[in-house]
């Protein structure tokens, strides 16, 4: 098993990866393995959802199953709109604006400061924004 090159506060050195081995093997194999069985385990999910001495929750989980392999699971609707805004004066937005330009400062220099701690550099563009 290789060796992995970590900094102090134990996270990966840049261009060390976490996983130098990739995936494991083992992964696709049972993958293949478990495919093998996809038409038998279809099978017999119709089997259960079929009968009626199977309980309701046990039945309807099949049902479940076999729909969500056999059409997908279905689409979420994301409500994405933001009206928000939408009756803010201008100058509410504009000292929203300013606000928000603030904070971004504020995390900007506190990364700056974290990034000088953790890799020795200097933190004398702390105070540029990029």
């Amino acid at each position: 098993m290789a060796t992995v090159d970590r900094s102090k506060d134990g996270r990966f050195v840049p261009g060390q990866s976490g996983n130098p081995g990739g995936r494991p093997k083992t992964l696709a194999r049972v993958q293949n393995l478990a495919r093998e069985y996809t038409e038998t385990s279809i099978k017999v999910l119709g089997e259960i959802m079929e009968d009626e001495d199977e309980r309701g929750a046990t039945r309807i989980a099949a049902i479940q199953v076999l729909l969500d392999r056999g059409w997908g699971k279905p689409l979420q609707r994301v409500d994405v709109s933001d009206d928000k805004f939408e009756n803010w004066t201008k100058a509410e937005l504009e000292a929203f604006i300013v606000e928000k330009e603030a904070e971004f400062d504020r995390l900007n220099e506190a990364n700056h400061r974290h990034e000088a701690r953790t890799t020795g550099g200097s933190d004398h563009d702390s105070k540029t924004r990029h």
